[in-house]
């Protein structure tokens, strides 16, 4: 899923957002921001469907939140975004129910900018109980995912991403690993 390219990989939680810049060998740079999208939500969603003023009020916080990691982004250049997790594999539920097709059982899928602006236009544009009824929507993303794709969206926005990844697993689980690995091999 990552080669030799630089690849932004997010995971978004209640609480925080956490982002990496790397390839498949290196770590340029790794920071957690406390952005998370139960945050946003509670700072930003004050009607439903979310309203654009709404919407260009979040892009100014995350502007200014967001400001060391676009600097990142402008110096390592990454063009593939990885998301983990939560929003993610919500937004690849809906993308497979939205093509009839059933899911595969791999570890990662892709998802193209096209399909996830046709996604994130569903989404913002939606009530609750409208969005609740799409197809590979589930309840305990309902309300956040709201936020978080627009948090997506300015990312896309503002920086050249070529596609989206989309990982299974989530940052915690790869740290396990990483921890399982080093025991194994000090052992």
């Amino acid at each position: 899923m990552i080669g030799p390219e630089p690849a932004l990989i997010m995971d978004i939680g209640g609480g925080s957002v956490e982002f990496i810049i790397c390839n498949h060998i290196e770590v340029f740079w790794m920071q957690s921001f406390e952005i998370g999208a139960q945050r946003l939500l509670d700072k930003f969603h004050k009607h439903d469907p979310i309203l654009e003023r709404d919407i260009e009020k979040l892009d100014d916080y995350l502007r200014k939140e967001l400001e060391e990691l676009k600097v990142k982004m402008d110096i390592y250049q990454p063009h593939h975004l990885i998301g983990s997790s939560g929003t993610f594999d919500t937004l690849m539920d809906i993308n497979y129910q939205e093509k009839g097709v059933e899911k595969p059982d791999d570890i990662a899928f892709s998802l193209s900018l096209d399909d996830f602006d046709s996604i994130y236009n569903e989404i913002i544009h939606k009530t609750r109980d409208e969005r609740m009824a799409i197809p590979g929507m589930i309840e305990m993303r309902v309300d956040m995912i709201v936020v978080a794709v627009c948090l997506i969206q300015f990312l896309i926005e503002n920086n050249e991403f070529i596609d989206i990844k989309v990982s299974t697993y989530a940052l915690k689980e790869g740290l396990l690993d990483a921890i399982v690995s080093n025991e194994l091999k000090t052992s």
